[in-house]
This record gives structure tokens, sequence and C-alpha cells, in this order.
């Protein structure tokens, strides 16, 4: 939905202001000791998906912010970030008040967790809780056509849902 710009600058001021300040000061307090600072970026944010747009394009954002950031952060900081598939919680419901198909693949929240305190802990720089979509990338790098099919299926999946809503406001 771009019609509504609070809408848009409260996703970009949770997902990339927020993130971005929050690393900034909390390089301010470790003052030189050790630490750890992780940020969830999203699979999303590595490829955009019709019915997303503004929400990729935050996670965009933070990929970018992440590349540049390894460059500057100082030693004593630790940088992992997590990507994460659609993750079973409530932000369908929350986003949207119509039901949207979530993307395939689901993960369940405990799991994303898990691995995610994991890739911590052993001191990784990426976190991808879903093996199937490292998998995928590969496959979509080296075979485009996987990547033409699988995004022309969740464009049929989004024109569905624009349907939906559109019917849903006639009526």
């Amino acid at each position: 939905n771009y019609e509504s710009w609070d809408r848009i600058k409260r996703i970009f001021e949770t997902n990339v202001f927020s993130p971005i300040y929050s690393y900034q000061k909390y390089v301010e307090y470790l003052n030189g000791r050790k630490g750890i600072f992780a940020i969830t970026i999203s699979a999303i944010g590595q490829m955009a998906m019709p019915g997303f747009t503004i929400y990729s394009a935050s996670k965009f954002a933070m990929e970018g912010f992440q590349q540049g950031i390894r460059f500057e952060k100082p030693d004593n900081v630790q940088l992992t970030c997590l990507y994460p598939v659609a993750t079973n919680t409530n932000f369908f419901k929350a986003a949207n008040e119509i039901e949207f198909k979530k993307p395939f693949p689901v993960q369940q929240p405990d799991v994303v967790a898990r691995k995610m305190v994991a890739g911590i802990e052993s001191g990784k720089d990426t976190v991808s809780p879903c093996i199937l979509f490292g998998i995928s990338k590969q496959l979509m790098k080296f075979i485009p056509p996987v990547k033409t099919a699988y995004l022309e299926k969740k464009k049929r999946k989004f024109n569905q849902f624009k349907a939906k809503v559109k019917e849903i406001k006639e009526f």
C-alpha cells in the first residue's frame, strides 16, 4: 500500500532507522568492550516479492547498511545478520486485514530463534535459518528460469489478493 505515507514511514522507522540508530548507540555504549550486534534483514532483503514491496525495500536498505558497516565497524563488535524466510508469526495478520497467502517456505519462530542464537554464539556473520532458501538462491543464480517461475507464482498469488481486495471494496 503506497497510499499511506504514515504507513511507509513506520515501516522504515522500524526496519531501517531503529536498527541503524541502535547500532550507533550500542557501539558508543560498548566504549571499546566486546559486543555482539544482530540485525534481522530477512530473505526478502535479498529478493523482493510482489505484495511486499515497501517491506522489501526497507530490508534491502538494511542489506546495504550491513555491507557497508562491516568495513567501518570497530573490531570489538561482532555483527551477525539473520535472513529468515517467512516466519509463522502475526506479521501477516497485522500487515493486512485481508488474508494474504504467506510466501513459501514458512518457518516456525522457535526454529528461527534457535538458529539465530546458535549463529551468534558461533560467531557467524550471517545466519540463514532455512536451508531451502540457500539452495534456492543458488538454483536461481545458476538456472534463472527457476527464479522466473517462482516469482511468477508469487505474482499470481498477489494478483488473486488484489482481486479479493477489489471485490471487498466494491461490496
